[in-house]
């Protein structure tokens, strides 16, 4: 992965035009992300992919002789185009960036390749605490159940690296020595945040430049009263809204549900609706035999809905 190593504040002079692809470290909350934002409330944070920028050296083949693999310090020194905004996880700007990156990961500005082929967004949280982290600076990754696995739960920052770095990246057509994806993230932080999904969501997948894109959707559906602000209960939004800002992404036409389900599914399993219509089943599927109730209903009289779910 690229190494930041401070702001720019080398001459033009000094510099060569290049492309490189960019590569940013998912867990690292200080992480430098490309803005993107036309007209929207929201914004998409790109982390992954080609840019224009600058080559401190006096040529690519230069640094190309200067290059050992192992040996960080050696890697090439480039410093992103001034056109690009970059802003931190929260969407506040910061400073143009310095960053090491791998040989492998330059090419000359005059090259005119192919299409981006995927446009992967992770729909992240962005709410007030961090996911994973059970105190300031004490990441739960090391010390939680378990059963999660090596990195953690979905809508942590640890399991999105890793589907990016072992999946994406080892990919024979979009990662490897190919690299032709780009990845984005869009941090939701409160309800209205996924509300301006429903009505941006044109304008989002307008700003992927894949010749596909996917989505992933990094939240928990919940049916109970939910909070951007507390400690508990992180990574779970509200369903309904949840679900109609999935619906609107997949209505452009543009951005697939990849991870877990397109919503209709996802919104079925959540619900365990499935559970109630193989209850006939229940001995076959190895079940438990359930009946549907609604909140309302048992909120009113427990034994009512009872009495008339049974019938």
């Amino acid at each position: 992965a690229p190494m930041p190593v401070g702001a720019s504040a080398a001459a033009k002079s000094d510099r060569v035009a290049v492309q490189f692809f960019l590569t940013v470290d998912l867990t690292d909350t200080a992480a430098p992300f490309v803005a993107r934002q036309s007209g929207t409330s929201l914004q998409l944070r790109q982390s992954h992919g080609w840019l224009n920028g600058y080559l401190h050296a006096s040529s690519l083949d230069d640094a190309r002789k200067q290059y050992t693999a192992g040996k960080e310090l050696s890697w090439p020194l480039v410093t992103p185009h001034e056109e690009y905004l970059f802003v931190n996880r929260h969407g506040k700007a910061m400073p143009n960036p310095e960053l090491r990156v791998s040989i492998e990961d330059l090419r000359e500005p005059g090259m005119t390749p192919q299409q981006t082929e995927l446009s992967i967004v992770f729909v992240r949280w962005g709410g007030r605490h961090r996911i994973g982290e059970s105190a300031p600076g004490v990441l739960e990754k090391e010390t939680a159940d378990p059963s999660w696995g090596v990195f953690g739960a979905p809508p942590s920052d640890w399991y999105m690296d890793a589907v990016v770095k072992e999946g994406v990246m080892s990919h024979p057509l979009l990662g490897q020595s190919t690299r032709s994806c780009e990845v984005l993230s869009l941090f939701l932080g409160s309800d209205a945040d996924l509300r301006a999904v429903v009505t941006e969501a044109k304008q989002l997948t307008a700003m992927m430049s894949g010749r596909r894109a996917a989505s992933f959707w990094m939240l928990w559906p919940a049916d109970f009263d939910t909070t951007w602000e507390s400690e508990s209960y992180l990574g779970f939004v509200d369903r309904r809204k949840l679900f109609a800002a999935q619906r609107a992404l997949e209505a452009t036409g543009r951005a697939k549900s990849a991870f877990p389900h397109p919503a209709d599914l996802y919104e079925f399993i959540t619900s365990k609706t499935w559970m109630a219509t193989l209850a006939t089943q229940s001995q076959t599927m190895r079940l438990p035999a359930c009946v549907m109730a609604s909140r309302d209903a048992i909120l009113s009289s427990s034994r009512d809905a009872a009495r008339s779910a049974m019938k």
